[in-house]
């Protein structure tokens, strides 16, 4: 029985599956990439690495985070631009120029898309800031600050992903939601170009 109903369930047209599952498929190499890229945090940390972390997220959330909350999702996930700005600020780092988005009035089923990334992005937070502990980074880092990460680990993610599901129920909707969270990982891996550019050592 348990084979004939993985065998249904293999079988179902991917419009059944959850929305999540289709942005995580959809996304996966350009999220991988972009992992790839920050992969340092967690195998050895440097100040540098952890900079350029923060000035990326920075532009990210400043940029996103209004167009989310005037879209038709509202204000579900909350500000954490302050935060991003009080580490880089504490750690005397500059912010880096905030770049329009491209999709600057997105309708519900694009803000889903957008929301999925960026509550990732909290999400990956969690484990970088464990990483950080274990290493004994900031006995190392007299600097270093925190705020960003502790605020995101402290964070529940289940009323924003039961909207996110919600919000995209119809195939084009769940397409635009796609499409859309793929513009956002090309943001961010954007703005990690230049932070990478401008974020020196």
């Amino acid at each position: 029985m348990a084979d004939a109903h993985g065998s249904r369930a293999a079988d179902r047209p991917a419009r059944e599956a959850p929305l999540r599952q289709l942005l995580r498929a959809g996304t996966r190499a350009p999220h991988e990439a972009l992992d790839a890229r920050l992969a340092g945090l967690a195998a050895a940390p440097t100040p540098h690495l952890y900079l350029r972390f923060l000035a990326m997220n920075h532009a990210a959330h400043a940029g996103m985070e209004p167009i989310l909350r005037a879209s038709a999702l509202g204000d579900l996930s909350g500000t954490l631009t302050p935060l991003l700005a009080e580490d880089l600020s504490a750690m005397g780092q500059g912010e880096l120029p905030v770049p329009p988005f491209k999709l600057g009035e997105p309708d519900a089923a694009e803000a889903a898309g957008l929301l999925y990334v960026l509550e990732g992005s909290r999400l990956g937070a969690r484990y970088i800031l464990l990483e950080l502990r274990r290493s004994g980074a900031a006995a190392r880092w007299p600097s270093l600050s925190t705020s960003y990460l502790e605020a995101a680990a402290a964070r529940g993610p289940e009323t924003v992903a039961e909207r996110i599901e919600r919000a995209a129920q119809s195939e084009p909707e769940r397409r635009r939601a796609l499409d859309a969270a793929v513009l956002a990982f090309a943001h961010f891996s954007a703005l990690l170009d230049r932070a990478e550019t401008e974020v020196r050592p």
